[in-house]
């Protein structure tokens, strides 16, 4: 009497089994799918390749002037000419956010301070529109930065920085 409850448990679990496997995502829907988590795939449509999107061309505008304040004195210009030399790592951490979030534009504030040693400390993002990737990694990028050295005191500066993919 056992083997007549068993034996349709188990043809149910192996029916389960053999219908989930037929519903199963493929290799390829799996990898698509880690790599396009917010789209519909369609395995006819051809994928632009991963990196299509960082060879995009991608720019940061450093136009708005930095803020200088404190104690001490220091050229506001000096720390723009310095940000301005230093765009590619800048632009480094903006296609890390791509990789991450293939669409981010926007804009993101550092505070840091420049004590009279000269170089960027307590490096902290202030206002950020464009992702948590490319604010840590410009935080991380900018400490220990050297600065030009303020007149005797520290002094606290702010500088805006803002991300864009360019048009064609």
């Amino acid at each position: 009497m056992l083997h007549r409850r068993l034996i349709p448990s188990l043809l149910g679990v192996v029916l389960a089994l053999g219908l989930a496997s037929c519903i199963q995502p493929t290799e390829y829907e799996l990898r698509e799918w880690v790599e396009y988590p917010h789209t519909i795939v369609d395995p006819e449509e051809p994928k632009p390749r991963a990196d299509e999107r960082l060879e995009a061309d991608v720019d940061a505008s450093m136009a708005e002037a930095a803020q200088v304040v404190g104690p001490g004195q220091l050229d506001a210009a000096e720390i723009d000419e310095l940000f301005d030399a230093r765009t590619e790592v800048v632009l480094a951490c903006y296609r890390q956010e791509l990789r991450a979030n293939g669409s981010a534009e926007g804009a993101l504030t550092l505070q840091f301070v420049v004590p009279p040693a000269g170089y960027a400390e307590q490096v902290r993002v202030v206002d950020n529109s464009v992702g948590e990737v490319a604010g840590s990694c410009v935080a991380d990028a900018v400490r220990g930065w050297a600065l030009p050295a303020p007149d005797a005191e520290s002094v606290t500066v702010r500088k805006a920085i803002e991300f864009y993919i360019e048009s064609p």
